[in-house]
């Protein structure tokens, strides 16, 4: 009994850990599906058998491919270079390690959102020059907003996921 308690509160501890870990560009949709295989494996498969994997899998797959096609998207609408994006990623990923060590680790949240705002931005003006910085600021902007929709999105996809092993583990 109190080793099955344990088990659960581990199983629940890191799927914060895997939500968490979004905001930092990781993937925590897939460590999520990783959780869910490794207590089915432990458990014998009683409670969450293949077809919720499968499941798993897919929406993991979907959260990766939203996530990328709105962070392009908002990226595009607001006329960002191939280069705008690509620095909209790293900075947004160097963000939020340099913010994670603020507010007890939520600093990574508007560490990662001003890091891809500043990346597309730099890359523009550099690339375009300072007389375009409208242009490159509209570029961030638009990085910026398509990054808060995919991770918005994907988050949505992970709360769903853990809802679901959460009930199903529990009932």
């Amino acid at each position: 009994m109190i080793l099955s308690i344990l088990g659960h509160l581990v199983l629940f501890l890191f799927l914060l850990v895997c939500l968490f870990s979004l905001f930092f560009g990781l993937p925590g949709t897939w460590m999520i599906l990783g959780a869910a295989l490794v207590y089915a494996w432990v458990t014998g498969f009683a409670e969450v058998g293949g077809g919720m994997l499968f499941m798993f899998l897919l929406l993991a797959a979907v959260g990766e491919v939203v996530e990328y096609v709105f962070g392009i998207a908002g990226a595009r609408r607001f006329g960002s270079s191939n280069r705008g994006i690509v620095f909209s990623f790293l900075g947004g990923f160097v963000g939020a390690v340099v913010g994670a060590p603020l507010f007890f680790g939520f600093g990574a949240i508007p560490g990662a959102l001003i890091g891809a705002f500043l990346g597309a931005v730099l890359i523009e003006l550099h690339t375009y020059g300072t007389a375009e910085w409208r242009k490159a600021v509209r570029s961030g902007w638009g990085n910026f907003i398509g990054r808060i929709a995919g991770v918005i999105t994907k988050m949505a996809i992970a709360i769903g996921m853990i809802v679901w092993l959460t009930v199903t583990v529990l009932m």
